[in-house]
């Protein structure tokens, strides 16, 4: 247990008009750190910038802005810094110049940028398209630069799963001591959930949840639907906040296979209990991922998981036990474990059960008391002895 309630200044680069992903999780976290009594404030991109600052220039301008921002504001004696990785290195560099005591710095990812960057290499390479000036420059090599700075340098570092451990400490060189894995969690409202109506239709329901683009594996999905569509004729499937016109996300599909296929481009937070509820297997062929907040949202809601072997979901998932992980951009693959799933459907009842106990101590509650947890042991270990 801490000794008193800590002063902790959050960083995240990202914009409040993204109503999910990164800052969902940075909001959670900061909110279970107020409720266990602390003053956790997120500095997002919004409250430093100006709103015309947009793009790449966001990313560029925010270690600048956060930094005269506690430059600014020292006197509030923070106790905790905890910062996206990338954006903490010019504050230590200016508190060190102004002879500020540094707060403990506590460095977080959500997916490390160097693991992204070599994807989206590869997929350059497969479909012969050059990155452009600015990728060259900024993205794969500054951006990078800044992210290994703060890794380097945190007195804690938070990564959302061993794959991102591995590649911190094999090619970035951290010490292993510093780092932490740490998934993300989900709310405590979501892990009371009770177990949804009896319904036979519900396991042949798929539900995809995140945004229509190929970082999330959108571009597989119809190719793994016609599969399944043409295998069973119960299957249907719902591709749920994707963030593009219903339109555009039925376009991609079959012609003879929209009218088994749902889309909802938007949903209310409130409102995600009911669309679990709804559906059996969760199918999500992210090509990589940190720690996806839909996979654990699904895992509470007793979805069976049908993912792709990495991030989070390669610690979490136990195939044939708790879900199934197919090799990212496997089709075939996908549509086989979907097959699978539905085979038996007692059996995938035990799958989604066993998924929604592997998760019952995710609560971003635990989540923040582990950090406070952490944070507190190296502060002692900060502490000059009496």
């Amino acid at each position: 247990m801490t000794s008193r309630p800590l002063r902790i200044l959050m960083l995240s680069h990202h914009g409040r008009e993204i109503l999910g992903g990164a800052l969902l999780a940075d909001e959670a976290l900061a909110r279970a750190l107020v409720a266990l009594g602390h003053t956790a404030e997120l500095l997002a991109f919004d409250d430093v910038l100006p709103r015309w600052v947009r793009g790449t220039w966001r990313l560029l301008l925010f270690p600048w802005a956060v930094a005269l921002t506690f430059l600014r504001r020292r006197r509030e004696g923070w106790d905790v810094v905890e910062s996206t990785a990338g954006d903490a290195w010019l504050l230590r560099r200016l508190a060190r110049l102004a002879g500020v005591r540094r707060p403990l710095l506590s460095i977080r990812t959500h997916g490390l940028e160097h693991r992204r960057a070599e994807l989206d290499r590869q997929r350059r390479l497969r479909e012969n398209r050059p990155a452009g000036p600015l990728t060259r420059l900024y993205h794969d090599r500054w951006r990078l630069w800044e992210v290994a700075d703060d890794l380097r340098a945190g007195d804690a570092v938070f990564l959302l799963n061993r794959e991102d451990e591995e590649w911190a400490v094999e090619r970035l060189g951290l010490d292993p001591d510093r780092i932490h894995v740490l998934p993300n969690g989900v709310p405590d409202e979501l892990l009371a959930q009770p177990e949804p109506p009896s319904d036979p239709r519900r396991p042949f329901r798929l539900l995809f949840l995140g945004a229509w683009s190929p970082h999330k594996g959108a571009d597989l999905l119809p190719e793994i639907a016609r599969r399944l569509f043409a295998a069973d004729a119960r299957f249907r499937l719902t591709c749920a906040g994707t963030g593009t016109p219903a339109e555009e996300v039925l376009s991609a599909f079959a012609p003879a296979d929209r009218d088994r296929v749902r889309v909802v481009p938007r949903y209310e937070r409130s409102g995600l209990p009911a669309l679990l509820a709804e559906h059996g297997v969760f199918l999500f062929p992210s090509p990589a991922e940190g720690s996806s907040l839909a996979l654990l949202e699904a895992m509470t809601g007793r979805l069976v998981p049908v993912v792709s072997r990495t991030g989070a979901a390669r610690d979490l998932i136990e195939p044939g036990v708790n879900g199934y992980l197919v090799e990212p951009g496997d089709i075939a693959g996908f549509a086989a474990a979907v097959q699978a799933a539905t085979a038996d459907l007692e059996h995938a009842q035990r799958i989604g059960e066993a998924a929604r106990r592997a998760v019952a101590g995710h609560s971003w509650s635990c989540r923040a008391m582990e950090r406070i947890r952490i944070w507190e042991s190296l502060r002692l270990q900060r502490s000059p002895h009496p």
